[in-house]
């Protein structure tokens, strides 16, 4: 029994070993969560049945409750782990962190009609010659409140402004300005 319990702790030992250097090697969230939960489900599993096992041959009464917690605990990790990595992994989705991906990706590749809509808009992008004149809303507002301002400064020309276009007016005839 002991060198069956010393195997199954020894094991844990190394599964959680893994799932440690899984979580410092792996490049994003996603996969770290993996690594993570999964190892260390698998890993505290080994340990609890080898300090159980390391328990059962003198079982008295403390050695008896000892027994009942590790297997509640164990009961807890299986079923805390996978929900509580699923959360994770839901809130960094909605955060926006995207995974990380190297190579051929069947789902984020674009298809084929993906491809042919984005040559035809470049040709047409090319065939064009004259820019087209699209206004949104706001430019048309822009313009709008351009021109009001434009014709609200016209309005309101102060005698100043009439003496200096005078001024003006007498340099470029020559005449001596009073």
């Amino acid at each position: 029994m002991t060198v069956l319990s010393n195997i199954l702790l020894g094991l844990g030992v190394f599964v959680c070993f893994v799932s440690i250097v899984g979580i410092i090697r792996f490049p994003d969230v996603y996969t770290r969560l993996h690594a993570g939960t999964k190892a260390s489900t698998l890993g505290s599993l080994f340990i609890t049945a080898g300090t159980i096992l390391s328990f059962l041959p003198e079982m008295n009464e403390g050695e008896f409750e000892i027994t009942i917690h590790a297997l509640f605990a164990v009961v807890l990790i299986i079923f805390t782990n996978p929900i509580s990595a699923h959360a994770i992994a839901r809130a960094s989705m909605i955060a926006g962190i995207r995974p990380f991906i190297t190579g051929f990706d069947e789902y984020n590749s674009p298809t084929k009609k993906e491809e042919e809509e984005e040559e035809k808009s470049e040709k047409e992008a090319e065939e064009e010659t004259e820019p087209r004149e699209v206004s949104t809303e706001k430019e048309v507002k822009k313009e709008e409140t351009e021109e009001s301002t434009k014709t609200s400064m016209e309005k309101e020309e102060t005698p100043e402004d009439k003496k200096t276009e005078e001024v003006e007016k007498s340099k470029e005839n020559g005449e001596e300005t009073p």
